[in-house]
């Protein structure tokens, strides 16, 4: 399933967040970026699941 895939290749950039410098503003914002666009993906695949 092309959408759980896709789930979890960017969980696994989620996660790698806190090896980053985390006090440079650039980081801080590319992480809200990618929090946000895995918590679009979870919603899309939880509701492809359920339907």
């Amino acid at each position: 399933m092309k959408r759980y895939e896709n789930y979890v290749s960017a969980l696994d950039v989620l996660a790698k967040a806190p090896e980053q410098d985390l006090g440079n503003a650039f980081v801080q914002s590319g992480v809200i970026d990618k929090f946000s666009l895995q918590f679009e993906l979870g919603w899309k695949l939880i509701k492809r699941l359920l339907a």
